[in-house]
């Protein structure tokens, strides 16, 4: 499944209050990236309808919740989710001056993500096996 990123992309430097370690935001950094990715996918979903299923299956792979936890879960939870994943997958990426190098970036051997620029000049991210 691909996913088009590229608000977040545009806005990287939001990523940080969506994904974070204890020595970034504190001991509460759990609960603070996940009420902010919460946030935000409510103001800016990643997933259609018709992908929540699919990306319900992707988070499985995981191996960290079972099925049965996972198909519980609200689609707004896994809106959530995903979102956290993909800015991670974002702050993970090298810095760039400019959205052209990250784009050719992008383009070499030595991206290590799933993250890709597309012909239809958007950013996107795989999710999948």
């Amino acid at each position: 499944m691909e996913i088009n990123i590229t608000h977040m992309i545009n806005d990287r430097e939001s990523m940080f209050s969506l994904s974070g370690s204890v020595m970034e935001h504190g001991e509460h950094a759990g609960a603070i990236t996940w009420n902010a990715s919460k946030n935000y996918s409510k103001k800016y979903p990643l997933l259609k309808s018709e992908e929540i299923k699919p990306a319900r299956k992707y988070l499985k792979t995981f191996g960290v919740w079972t099925e049965y936890e996972i198909n519980s879960w609200p689609d707004d939870e896994v809106q959530a989710l995903i979102t956290q994943f993909v800015a991670g997958g974002i702050r993970e990426l090298p810095n760039f001056d400019s959205l052209e190098e990250l784009k050719d970036f992008l383009e070499t051997d030595e991206n290590y993500t799933t993250i890709f620029f597309a012909t239809d000049n958007e950013f996107y991210i795989y999710l999948g096996e």
